[in-house]
């Protein structure tokens, strides 16, 4: 029963975030946002980025390309919570 339980569970989906990028806007601007509106993100290939899985920082890596995409080159991968290793 174990094997078949974990071959059904490396199936189930799980959420996933690449964080580009944070910053910090005054209210009046959050409250003028509409779509279409562009945010600047302040990130170029090479930048460090930090991957969540399930809410979890699982990964770390470096912002770069995957043909005409942005993508994240994995660097580094963790049983641990990335932000409480540092």
């Amino acid at each position: 029963l174990r094997p078949q339980l974990e071959h059904a569970l490396r199936a189930v989906p799980v959420p996933m975030v690449v964080e580009l990028g944070r910053g910090k806007r005054d209210l009046r601007a959050v409250l003028t946002l509409r779509a279409g509106d562009v945010l600047p993100l302040a990130v170029t290939i090479g930048t460090p980025v930090t991957a969540r899985v399930g809410g979890v920082a699982k990964l770390r890596g470096e912002l770069g390309r995957s043909g005409s995409m942005r993508a994240m080159k994995v660097i580094d991968v963790t049983t641990e919570d990335c932000d409480e290793r540092d």
